[in-house]
């Protein structure tokens, strides 16, 4: 299968995937994305390549409808979503916008929204205020990312002075409503098989990934990201070209988590480079409570912060525990923490 050279105005350049659409676009087939279960397969022999959108240049899922009119997303009151990366090619995909506007996905682009009457609903720039009224009390959904294997590589959410997040992947799970509960767990990587992100670029955050989990109700709700294995930059085998992630201008060259949980297990987070903090790994957690865990045989080698703290990893908030694991060889060129850096 070989998705190319397609565009779009707003989202999915090669691929969309919402509640009003079919499944029938070439993947492994699942639940229709109107039932309470969905799943999406990306396998080997794949190709999405050369594809142009603000959000989701290559591959675009949001989790509902992206405008609100007089309806909802969805009345399920329990949901699960699944996103699977087993293999195949996305890469020079282009997250472009107009003045103004937001990029992100350079590659893949997922985003789940709920808003506050416990439906859920995706898209930033949403109108709430012609929705019905009914509660779904007690709704709950999980979105499970799994980036096990295959290649994301040369991919770009960068249009002049705009933001753009996620050159290689964008993930998003955001609500506000005190009815729901919500579950995020992204899995970076497999044990025994081989994912490789390199060479994308961001404008502002996570040049490689960008995870944004936010949770502003009092619900039990659960974020995580694992990085298990995986490449996420590299130097080029036989040349030795560097070719790690890039954020341009803020943070998490290699990944950029904002909110959750973060375990590094396993893998290699190598050269790269963010512009102002977290060269190779950036977490903003919401309190002091929040652990970050590194551990095993990750390896966070040679990534760079050009401009602000932590070359190797920035911690914003929260506590770290690492067992084990290799951070060497990393930079904070003008700033402080070239291993590790905790504020």
């Amino acid at each position: 299968m070989n998705i190319h050279d397609n565009s779009a105005t707003q989202y999915g350049g090669g691929v969309y995937l919402t509640f009003d659409a079919s499944n029938d676009v070439g993947f492994t087939p699942g639940n229709a994305p109107m039932s309470p279960e969905f799943s999406l397969n990306i396998n080997e022999g794949s190709k999405i390549y050369h594809n142009k959108a603000p959000k989701g240049s290559g591959i675009a899922l949001v989790d509902g409808c992206p405008y609100s009119h007089k309806y909802a997303g969805i009345w399920s009151l329990e949901y699960k979503r699944t996103v699977n990366l087993n293999g195949g090619k996305i890469y020079d995909n282009y997250a472009q916008g107009t003045t103004g506007n937001e990029m992100a996905g350079g590659g893949i682009y997922i985003e789940k929204y709920e808003y506050s009457n416990g439906h859920p609903l995706v898209g930033f720039h949403t109108d709430y205020t012609n929705n019905p009224a009914e509660a779904a009390h007690n709704n709950s959904g999980t979105l499970n990312v799994n980036l096990a294997s295959g290649e994301v590589y040369n991919n770009s959410a960068v249009n002049g002075t705009e933001y753009g997040y996620g050159g290689g992947v964008y993930i998003a799970s955001v609500f506000t409503a005190d009815t729901i509960k919500s579950t995020l767990n992204v899995n970076i990587g497999e044990v025994g098989k081989d994912l490789q992100m390199y060479n994308n670029q961001a404008y502002t955050d996570g040049g490689g990934v960008y995870v944004r989990y936010d949770r502003t109700n009092d619900r039990k709700n659960e974020g995580t990201v694992t990085v298990n294995g995986g490449t996420i930059g590299r130097k080029k085998p036989v040349t030795n070209e560097i070719e790690g992630n890039k954020a341009l201008t803020r943070n998490g060259g290699g990944i950029c988590v904002m909110g959750g949980t973060v375990v590094v297990k396993g893998g290699k987070i190598e050269y790269n480079t963010a512009d102002t903090d977290g060269g190779g790994l950036y977490v903003s957690v919401p309190n002091k409570e929040s652990i970050t865990t590194i551990q095993g045989d990750a390896s966070i080698s040679y990534n760079t912060a050009n401009n602000g703290n932590g070359g190797g990893v920035c911690l914003d908030k929260g506590r770290i525990n690492i067992y084990g694991s290799d951070i060497s060889n990393n930079k904070a060129t003008k700033g402080n923490g070239g291993g590790l850096y905790i504020q």
